[in-house]
C-alpha cells in the first residue's frame, strides 16, 4: 500500500510539472528540515526529518499549489519513564496557498490536507487518512533558494516544529 501511496503522489507531482513546465511555470520546489516532534505529556519528544515537493499552479489560480510531504523521525519519541521508543513516519499531500508580503522578502504558506499518519509506528490506533494542516513562514535568500519555519500538525498526538531549505525550480 505504502508503494501504491508514493507512486501516486510523484505521479501527481510529475503532470503537474510537466503541465505547468508546458504553461511557461517554473513553481517546482523541493525542500529539507529538521526539527522537533512535540508529542503528548507522557511521550518524551523526538526530532524529526521532513521532505518535501511542491509545484505552484498559478495556471489554474494565483498562489495555489500542492505539496507532498514524508517526514521521520531521526531521535524518535519515547514514552516517559520506559525504554519504548516510536519512529514516527507519515506522508501528507497538500493544498497550499501563498501569500506574498508587499515590500519584502517574506512570504506566508497555509497548507491543509490528508495525512496518512501509520507508517510503521506504535502511536497511532489507525492506518486511516487523516486531516492534516500547518503553517509555513518562509523567507527568500534568493530567486532559487528560501529559508523556512514550519508548523504542521501531524495528528491528534503530535505536531512538527521545522526548520529548513527549499530549492525552487
Amino acid at each position: 500500500m505504502m508503494k501504491k501511496i508514493v507512486s501516486v503522489a510523484a505521479a501527481v507531482l510529475l503532470s503537474s510539472s510537466l503541465y505547468a513546465q508546458q504553461q511557461g511555470s517554473n513553481g517546482f520546489y523541493v525542500g529539507a528540515g529538521i526539527g522537533l516532534e512535540a508529542m503528548p505529556k507522557h511521550v518524551d519528544d523526538g526530532v524529526g526529518l521532513a521532505i518535501k515537493g511542491g509545484l505552484e499552479l498559478d495556471t489554474v489560480l494565483k498562489n495555489l499549489g500542492v505539496e507532498a510531504e514524508l517526514s521521520t523521525s531521526l531521535v524518535a519519541p519515547e514514552i516517559s519513564n520506559s525504554n519504548n521508543k516510536i519512529d514516527v513516519t507519515t506522508l501528507g499531500v497538500y493544498a497550499t496557498y501563498t501569500i506574498d508580503i508587499p515590500g519584502s522578502a517574506f512570504k506566508v504558506r497555509p497548507k491543509f490536507g490528508l495525512i496518512l499518519p501509520n507508517l510503521g509506528d506504535e502511536l497511532h490506533s489507525r492506518g486511516d487518512l487523516a486531516i492534516s494542516g500547518g503553517i509555513a513562514g518562509m523567507y527568500e535568500l534568493n530567486n532559487q533558494l528560501d529559508l523556512y519555519v514550519e508548523y504542521v500538525n501531524t495528528s491528534e498526538a503530535m505536531n512538527n516544529y521545522m526548520i529548513g531549505l527549499a530549492v525552487n525550480f
